[in-house]
């Protein structure tokens, strides 16, 4: 009996001196991993990720289940573009934390990046909608876009780019591949309609309109005419026919116009284009109650129509309602910093309402934008592409 109390006791002392080893060992750990997490920060200040990852790389052999070095190696990894040993890191980290957008959006590029398609695409889907980080957006956007692209769907990639330059409007490189997504598109689209449809209103007015692109005027009144001819109440063929008759430089081309612009508002009375140029015919025509008319329509079913409020506002200067004027020009250089004639014109009323400054700084803004127009249109010239030239009979003759 004696014996095995002492036995017993002996057991519980080495248990109690075992547990006490783990907790010191435990203790050790955490403040190992409480020093390599510092050491981390230093490395990353002082810019030398290999370092860092080599810290974390130890703290995850110390604790195999640290979500935040799983994330945190996975990110270093993935801008090392070591993809292939991101991906797991970041499938750990997500798992731990399935509410990081930006660690799941890494995740599917990398993914992408290693040809695991399916899953990266998936993982890009769900995490484009959410991240908010300007730059991992582009690159999820424009991956995502690529990657249906890839797989032959170029109407989802459409979509995708789409939604990005909602977002940022100005992202050159969305731009670029949104012109080339819809441009193939469009070709596979005319393509198709010239081979299954070949003497239909609608190839008639696919190839009008192509041929106004490249300034091919007269070929593509033919092609308008035509579909009119075939169908009359074709959609906005009027409205195209008379906008190419509308720009012409000749005059009796010029005065053929009215006719079809009044043909597309019968057809549509809220063609809004067509009312604008209808009144802006009229009014060349010297009919300026008639073009009030159209015009205050447009505006009406347009307000920020920047051209419409432009147009009724030259109009009712040369009736001298310049407050209203006024109003419409503010509307139309908000809606469309970039138009010239809105800035030209509101600099004339300022000044004459004796405001000095509005005056200058909207002479400024007309300047300024007028030269981007001249340069722009060289360049869209060269490439024989529309016209983005907006005329004002007071531009080379007067200043504001």
């Amino acid at each position: 009996m004696h014996a095995r109390v002492l036995v017993f006791g002996f057991l519980m002392a080495v248990a109690a001196a075992a547990q006490n080893d783990a907790h010191r060992a435990q203790a050790d750990r955490t403040v190992r991993i409480a020093q390599l997490k510092a050491q981390v920060q230093q490395d990353l200040r002082a810019r030398q990720p290999e370092l860092a990852i080599v810290n974390l790389r130890e703290i995850l052999r110390l604790d195999p289940a640290n979500a935040e070095a799983h994330a945190n190696l996975g990110v270093l990894l993935y801008f090392q573009k070591d993809y292939k040993a991101a991906v797991p890191e970041l499938r750990t980290a997500l798992k731990a934390r399935p509410e990081a957008v930006k660690i799941e959006a890494l995740l599917g590029l990398a993914e992408d990046r290693t040809g695991e398609t399916e899953a990266g695409r998936r993982e890009m889907e769900h995490a484009f909608s959410k991240i908010d980080e300007e730059n991992v957006q582009s690159e999820v956007g424009l991956t995502l876009a690529a990657s249906y692209l890839r797989g032959g769907e170029p109407d989802k990639s459409a979509v995708t780019l789409s939604e990005l330059l909602r977002r940022q409007p100005t992202n050159r490189a969305a731009l670029y591949r949104a012109y080339r997504v819809y441009a193939d598109l469009a070709d596979r689209a005319l393509l198709t309609l010239g081979m299954t449809s070949p003497g239909s209103a609608e190839i008639y007015v696919s190839m009008g309109r192509e041929l106004a692109r490249r300034h091919e005027d007269e070929a593509a009144i033919a092609n308008f005419r035509q579909a009119s001819e075939l169908d009359p109440a074709f959609p906005g063929v009027h409205r195209e026919l008379g906008r190419l008759l509308f720009s012409s430089s000749t005059e009796s081309v010029r005065q053929q116009a009215t006719k079809e612009l009044e043909a597309a508002v019968a057809e549509d009375p809220d063609d809004e284009q067509a009312l604008l140029l209808l009144g802006v015919s009229e009014q060349r025509a010297g009919n300026e109650s008639a073009a009030r008319t159209h015009l205050r329509r447009a505006v009406q079913l347009a307000p920020n129509d920047s051209d419409a409020c432009t147009e009724l506002a030259k109009l009712l200067v040369n009736e001298d309602d310049r407050a209203e004027a006024t109003q419409l020009l503010e509307r139309a250089e908000t809606s469309d910093p970039a138009n010239y004639v809105a800035h030209f014109r509101l600099a004339t009323l300022y000044r004459q309402a004796g405001r000095k400054d509005d005056a200058r700084r909207e002479a400024e803004e007309y300047q300024k934008y007028k030269k981007l127009s001249e340069r722009l249109q060289k360049q869209f010239d060269t490439m024989r592409l529309g016209n983005f030239e907006r005329k004002d009979e007071d531009e080379t003759t007067q200043k504001p």
